[in-house]
């Protein structure tokens, strides 16, 4: 009964770790534009920089990224994708955001500062509308996870006893 429990718990929890994600990629991106647009640093540094300012697990992907780039095998996009399949399951992305990311990743450093900004801009305006929609079937989620994690729980203790 009381791990059925929890387990409708973490279930009930699991789009908030999803949106809680997808912030931590938004302010990631957002600094990016900034680095871009005002400090004019280097993809690499300015990655480094970010992973500096943002958590878990969103940090880990942008500081592996600047590791992988001063490294000359293959191209940025490649680099960008590779790390990202790697620490997905790490984090609570689904196939839709890390697909969306990777499209947005294969356009690192080909693109001149404008381009480069829109692009962010298309990649933030898919955060958004993803969080927004999240925010609306997480309130009915989470009462549908736990019910049926403290209904499951009771459905097994009457079957067994």
């Amino acid at each position: 009964m009381i791990s059925s429990c929890v387990l409708g718990i973490y279930y009930s929890f699991k789009t908030d770790y999803r949106i809680n994600d997808l912030i931590e990629m938004k302010k990631a991106l957002i600094l990016l534009i900034s680095e871009i647009e005002f400090n004019l640093s280097p993809l690499a540094e300015a990655m480094k920089n970010i992973s500096y300012k943002i958590d878990i697990p969103v940090s880990k992907i942008f500081f592996e990224f600047s590791e992988e780039l001063e490294k000359k095998e293959c191209s940025a996009g490649e680099k960008w994708e590779n790390i990202l399949n790697k620490n997905s399951k790490f984090s609570y992305f689904n196939n839709e955001d890390i697909e969306n990311f990777i499209s947005f990743g294969h356009s690192l450093g080909y693109l001149d500062k404008q381009q480069q900004n829109n692009n962010i801009k298309i990649t933030l305006e898919y955060i958004e509308n993803k969080v927004s929609e999240l925010l609306e079937k997480s309130k009915v989620n989470k009462k549908m996870c736990r019910s049926l994690g403290i209904f499951g729980g009771a459905a097994v203790m009457i079957i067994l006893f």
